[in-house]
């Protein structure tokens, strides 16, 4: 994976972390209940794209560094 691939990727993932985000919040405000199965769901789902996205970044900006490092 190249740093514009991993960069691509996480900007395709970020619009549906923010899209779990917010409906795990709108659920909170609403007391769902914290055993419903759907209500899970969509916390682990927030929780693992919100860690895949940050995992893309990370491997974006350590290629990037190992690739100047290259040049240098």
């Amino acid at each position: 994976m190249t740093a514009s691939q991993a960069s691509e990727l996480a900007n395709r993932v970020a619009p549906m972390t923010g899209y779990l985000t917010r409906l795990r919040d709108r659920m909170q405000k609403r007391a769902w209940a914290a055993d419903d199965p759907l209500y899970a769901d969509v916390k682990a789902g927030q929780g693992g794209l919100h860690r895949l996205h940050l995992t893309l970044r990370e491997l974006e900006r350590l290629l990037r560094r190992a690739s100047q490092e290259r040049r240098a």
